[in-house]
């Protein structure tokens, strides 16, 4: 059965009945409640239709072209099936940043994005710029097919890594500082007493035998 979106695909020439069918199955499988579809490079309004065809409520499509006459006719064929109010239209640069959503909430993350520029822009520039701004489950619709873009840069801004509370900062322990006992003393000498031949007494004076009886003389006066 034929729709506003595959008239304009064979009337047109812009895009195959399965593409036209691809994307609106992609825009049937988008998420329960308010979703969130971009169409970069509106064209004639073909991707925007297919995308309404397949999603009846709960979405909004917002177009971006730089060109005033292609998003005016992509405003009458939204309005022509009655879906001017889920679909909105911005003439400027798909490359100005602050066309792109901040994803702050929840309904601000890209569910779809259609990127049908032709070789007007480097997928590359497109992908650092609105990749971050892209639900992780949404997908990439590039030039008439669905591509892979779960290496395409990141920059959304991350949240700070959390550090555990190590508590108050201690203060370095200083080395223990033992007592400077000074140089070790020298070793008392012991003099080997010398015995007396005569009574018990020993004397203290050393090995000395002169000396030693000197003492002992004194001692035996």
């Amino acid at each position: 059965m034929s729709c506003p979106a595959h008239e304009m695909a064979a009337a047109k020439g812009l895009l195959t009945s399965e593409q036209v069918d691809e994307l609106t199955l992609a825009a049937k499988g988008l998420p329960q409640g308010p979703t969130l579809v971009y169409d970069l490079g509106s064209g004639s309004g073909l991707t925007a239709l297919c995308v309404l065809q397949g999603r009846k409520s709960d979405i909004t499509v917002i177009s971006v072209d730089n060109r005033d006459q292609e998003m005016y006719w992509a405003g009458i064929a939204v309005e022509n099936v009655g879906r001017k109010n889920d679909w909105r239209g911005i003439v400027g640069d798909v490359l100005d940043k602050s066309l792109v959503p901040d994803g702050e909430i929840e309904f601000q993350h890209i569910d779809l994005l259609i990127i049908d520029l032709g070789e007007e822009v480097d997928l590359a520039d497109i992908l650092e710029l609105w990749a971050p701004a892209m639900s992780p489950s949404g997908n990439i619709w590039n030039n008439g097919r669905f591509i892979d873009w779960s290496n395409a840069p990141e920059t959304r801004p991350q949240p700070p890594e959390t550090i555990p509370d190590k508590g108050p900062p201690t203060r370095p322990q200083q080395p223990e500082t033992i007592p400077d006992k000074g140089p070790p003393a020298e070793e008392e000498k012991k003099e080997e007493p010398l015995p007396c031949n005569d009574c018990d007494y020993v004397t203290p004076e050393g090995k000395n035998p002169e000396r030693a009886l000197q003492a002992h003389a004194r001692i035996h006066k």
